[in-house]
């Protein structure tokens, strides 16, 4: 980042573009002093903020838990007038969502006209994680009503909360509905939610059989899913 800082100090004309490069390149390494401070020489400078400088932010915050900076950021483009811009909406859900203030990703997501794959799929996948399993199948199921196709990452965020909640049917209704209404071929990381749906509820000779059928060879995330599993049910032994 020193040799790009040298570098933009001697460019005469600075625009947007090059201004951007830089905050997300501090952003990105956690420098948020100096990526604020870019932000005001901006402000100062008659180049204006677009959508890219909002959500580089708030990547940058949410990669270490920032919820204060996160924060900071929701204000100022507020006043920016970006916060119904579709792209930040989706980083300041992802930004609270990682920084486990549900309920603040989930009022963005309430206040957004406009709602793509990455906006559900962010909202499912943060209930999911903070042990909202219901919320998220609920988001899920409201998801389908509205006509936006599921990808392989909403699917993971699905199949975890089910294994969260040790909804068994439901977590193979959703395994099968994957390939069978939306043509997604299950991953290897559809195949550990499945494992660790098995394992959590002592299901662990149907998990090893599970392993066993998969059409590729199970990786380690698989082998350490059942592996928990095992230890957990006090069995640490895999035959």
């Amino acid at each position: 980042m020193e040799d790009a800082r040298k570098a933009f100090e001697f460019v005469f004309e600075r625009n947007l573009i090059s201004y951007n490069a830089l905050i997300d390149g501090h952003a990105r390494n956690s420098d948020f002093d100096e990526a604020f401070e870019l932000c005001s020489q901006i402000d100062g400078s008659g180049v204006g903020f677009d959508a890219f400088t909002f959500a580089s932010l708030l990547s940058g915050a949410a990669s270490i838990g920032a919820v204060g900076k996160g924060e900071q950021i929701h204000a100022q483009l507020m006043k920016s007038g970006f916060e119904s811009n579709l792209c930040v909406s989706n980083a300041l859900i992802s930004m609270y969502t990682r920084c486990g203030n549900i309920e603040a990703a989930f009022q963005v997501f309430k206040g957004m006209e406009d709602r793509n794959v990455i906006s559900w799929t962010s909202i499912i996948t943060g209930f999911a994680k903070h042990g909202f399993a219901e919320r998220a199948l609920e988001l899920f199921k409201q998801m389908l009503d509205f006509g936006v196709k599921p990808n392989e990452v909403t699917y993971i965020a699905v199949l975890s909360a089910c294994s969260h909640a040790g909804l068994i049917d439901e977590g193979w209704r959703y395994f099968h509905l994957m390939y069978k209404e939306h043509r997604i071929h299950p991953r290897m990381d559809h195949y550990a939610c499945m494992v660790d749906l098995l394992g959590r509820s002592g299901f662990l000779e149907k998990a090893i059989q599970f392993i066993e059928s998969m059409p590729f060879m199970a990786n380690a995330l698989v082998w350490r899913t059942l592996l928990g599993a095992c230890r957990i049910h006090g069995n640490a032994e895999i035959r």
